[in-house]
């Protein structure tokens, strides 16, 4: 189930993913969503290291002042 997956990086076909939880569901639970904000920090961090290791990267600056914004 979701609810064991989410928070914990996998791997599928060499791709790292981070399960959360559907927009639907959140929704239904505004409870969890403190629990997929913590997801999408960590998705942000490794992204940060990883893929955008500059910081004059525009595109992840922009999502990560979108998606501060939210929490």
């Amino acid at each position: 189930p979701i609810t064991r997956m989410r928070g914990k990086w996998r791997e599928y076909q060499g791709v790292k993913l981070m399960p959360t939880y559907h927009p639907a569901y959140l929704l239904r639970n505004p409870a969890e969503k403190r629990a997929v904000w913590t997801d999408l920090k960590e998705v942000l961090r490794v992204l940060r290291k990883n893929i955008f290791p500059c910081c004059g990267c525009r595109a992840l600056r922009f999502l990560a002042l979108r998606l501060n914004s939210v929490g």
